[in-house]
């Protein structure tokens, strides 16, 4: 039998990383809509994000957080940085444009500026390239310009100087320490995370951040649209978010998303699916889990999934399930740790590997607390 629920359909391409697919779901029937993964329509989600940007920020609502080192130490890592709308035309040579460039966004400064037969285009370059450049960018893919930026309360201009040796020298320092601080952590990520999934780590980290939070809220979202490929979420109470679960068809396909505050700093959240008893995999999901490193182990987390228990026995759950691939030993390490064991494995009827064999997945379950 070939699964012809298209509901199914849209839900497996979305999500077809952190949920199984049926063998009956493959290449010739269901999966048309995993070609929007690998080749975007004209209107698709970061098109469509990118319009609505420039137009919140000709409202002048809007601004970012920089990332990166390459425009050190002009802009630097953790930077708000606000953006005034500009076309290639009206950019000036030295000004930082912010433009896209595979479904990404930069900023770097403008070093030359032309026109062709597609139109209007700047060049640009990272403040820390000697030499070489972006290639060109259109009014279609350009953004603005950086208007001026915050670090610590103090507003910045991003004017490119010119330093003296002595400032070379200690920025070029700053620089490679602030790139070895980043290759440590990186380093250090792995063993930590293996160190959370033990209960003596927990008891501990329990103890000492018993007291550090001190104001907790969650917030919890449903598709905006009513769609499960939706990538956009609208607020919703906890009540309402129960009434829908409970009072929804059984063979109804469910998504919610609920996040936690500490302090209003989003540190955590989940996404729960339901697929109702006419799929394979019938039952709650659990799917795109996000925990900051440093709160795992924690009391946050502890008081995340005793809310989380008490929510989805309100809907009738008893139980959730989570799925892995074979080879994805950190999220197997997040996962033990909050208390989930292997069931089964399977492979996947549709994803392959570079040799074209089923990829395998863990399927962890997780009873609910009382």
């Amino acid at each position: 039998m070939t699964c012809l629920n298209n509901d199914y359909h849209q839900l497996c391409a979305k999500f077809y990383k952190s949920l199984p697919c049926c063998k009956e779901v493959n290449k010739n029937t269901a999966f048309h809509s995993l070609s929007l993964f690998n080749n975007p329509e004209p209107q698709s989600l970061i098109l469509q994000l990118f319009e609505l940007g420039k137009l919140f920020i000709e409202k002048k609502i809007v601004s970012f957080t920089a990332q990166g080192t390459s425009m050190y130490p002009s802009i630097r890592q953790g930077d708000i940085i606000y953006i005034q709308p500009k076309s290639a035309e009206d950019i000036e040579i030295g000004e930082v444009a912010i433009y896209r460039r595979n479904n990404h966004l930069f900023g770097h400064r403008t070093i030359a500026k032309g026109q062709n037969e597609r139109g209007r285009y700047i060049i640009t370059r990272a403040d820390t390239a000697n030499y070489g450049d972006d290639g060109p960018s259109y009014n279609e893919d350009i953004l603005g310009v950086l208007a001026y930026s915050e670090r610590k309360s103090r507003v910045l201009i991003p004017v490119k100087r010119d330093y003296n040796l002595i400032e070379k020298i200690w920025f070029s320092f700053c620089l490679k320490c602030f790139c070895l601080k980043q290759y440590l952590l990186q380093k250090i990520i792995y063993p930590i995370t293996f160190l959370q999934q033990f209960k003596l780590y927990r008891l501990i980290a329990q103890l000492f951040s018993q007291n550090l939070y001190k104001k907790i809220n969650f917030i919890f979202f449903v598709p905006a649209y009513d769609k499960l490929s939706d990538r956009f979420l609208s607020k919703i109470p906890e009540s309402e978010l129960v009434d829908l679960v409970t009072n929804s068809d059984n063979n109804s396909i469910l998504r919610w998303t609920v996040a936690l505050k500490v302090n209003s700093e989003q540190v955590a959240s989940l996404s729960f699916v339901f697929r109702p008893q006419n799929c394979k995999f019938s039952g709650w999901w659990l799917i795109e889990p996000q925990i900051r490193i440093r709160h795992r182990g924690t009391v946050i987390e502890k008081v995340l999934f005793v809310k989380i228990d008490k929510l989805l026995r309100r809907m009738g759950a008893s139980e959730i399930f989570v799925s892995i691939f074979l080879r994805a030993h950190l999220e197997q390490i997040l996962f033990k740790g909050l208390g989930f064991r292997q069931v089964y494995t399977c492979d996947d009827g549709v994803l392959r590997d570079r040799v074209k064999r089923p990829l395998t997945r863990f399927i962890m379950q997780r009873k609910m607390r009382l």
